[in-house]
């Protein structure tokens, strides 16, 4: 039986950076109205991983085959999948020894509706 996950090259530490970024809303000298969602704003949280592991660049990884029971699907996988459907971009680099992760998630602001409230 294999160990997962792999331990070789995983001492050290790891860091991880959270970067949020939210538009300005528009002043009235701009021309809007001062009010922030009068259309769907953007905001951005970016995700930054850094380990001095061994190089894995999980974005080359084989894709997790879904449709396999449990029993049959191998272990191992699952985690890159997950991240797969919810980043909207994914970016591996290796630079200086370090392995450098970088996950992008767009989110919009959708217009309430009275009902929402």
């Amino acid at each position: 039986m294999s160990r997962w996950p792999p331990t070789a090259g995983t001492t050290g530490e790891v860091n991880v950076r959270v970067v949020c970024s939210a538009p300005q809303p528009y002043s009235s000298q701009q021309g809007g109205n001062g009010r922030d969602g009068d259309s769907a704003a953007q905001r951005h949280l970016l995700f930054i991983i850094t380990d001095s592991g061994i190089s894995f660049d999980p974005t080359e990884a084989a894709t997790a085959d879904t449709t396999l029971s449990v029993e049959e699907r191998p272990v191992g996988g699952l985690g890159i999948f997950l991240v797969r459907e919810l980043m909207d971009s994914i970016n591996y680099e290796r630079t200086g020894g370090k392995n450098i992760l970088t996950l992008k998630k767009t989110i919009t602001n959708q217009p309430q509706h009275e009902d929402d409230n």
